[in-house]
């Protein structure tokens, strides 16, 4: 007996060169579309309307929306996302989304690498408050009586890291020295939540982590089946 899956498509740092043709690839319409970050505008309008099109093509329902900014997207990015996409859910530390008994959270941006508040990038010190208050949100989120047992999928831009050291590599104000250090607040996430899925972008390519199998970094566009636990 085959195991019953929904699919799901990943996008992230695509960094305005997203074209209908990688949209269009797979030939299937997902479910659920997880925007992890670095994706212009244009990127995102090309999104929609090519998935759109293909909706109405193949008379399928269109699909919800997630997701995450990235390091080179401006804070206040979101509400102009959501010009494009009306039905999109940006994932923080207070909002999450919920399909077939999965929850979603997000972590958003990179490690703070130059002095700027514009773009979506916090100190190592401001991603740990960030994922003690979604820590707390979402188990709360879990613990309110509907009698479902969710399976936590975690999305976000950076990275993890795992090791402290990272704390050593910064400046007197926070500043980290590498931009790709990853964040330490991810792995503390994920060795206090066990999440089932991880998904990251921000390295500009696709692989998966020894050890752990369930960590994906996703570079363009991907498409993943997850067991349908409904």
């Amino acid at each position: 007996m085959m195991l019953e899956t929904f699919s799901i498509m990943v996008v992230a740092d695509t960094h305005g060169k997203l074209s209908p043709e990688v949209v269009t690839y797979y030939n299937e319409i997902p479910k659920l579309v997880i925007c992890l970050g670095d994706i212009t505008l244009d990127d995102y309008k090309t999104l929609y309307d090519t998935i759109i099109k293909m909706c109405e093509e193949k008379r399928e329902e269109k699909p919800y929306f997630c997701g995450v900014l990235g390091n080179h997207d401006p804070k206040d990015l979101i509400k102009y996302i959501k010009d494009i996409i009306s039905n999109y859910v940006h994932l923080d530390e207070t909002h999450f989304f919920t399909m077939n008994d999965y929850l979603f959270a997000g972590i958003n941006g990179s490690v703070k690498y130059k002095d700027d508040d514009y773009y979506c990038t916090y100190t190592q010190y401001e991603a740990l408050e960030i994922v003690n208050e979604t820590i707390k949100n979402q188990t709360y989120k879990e613990n309110e009586p509907t009698n479902r047992k969710f399976q936590r999928v975690l999305v976000c831009h950076s990275e993890p890291s795992f090791d402290e050291i990272v704390f050593n590599n910064i400046t007197e104000d926070g500043i980290s020295l590498n931009a790709h250090d990853g964040l330490y607040a991810i792995g503390k996430y994920i060795r206090e939540f066990h999440p089932a899925i991880v998904m990251h972008g921000h390295l500009h390519e696709n692989k998966t982590y020894r050890g752990m199998p369930n960590v994906f970094c996703v570079y363009g566009v991907r498409m993943f089946h997850i067991p349908n636990r409904k």
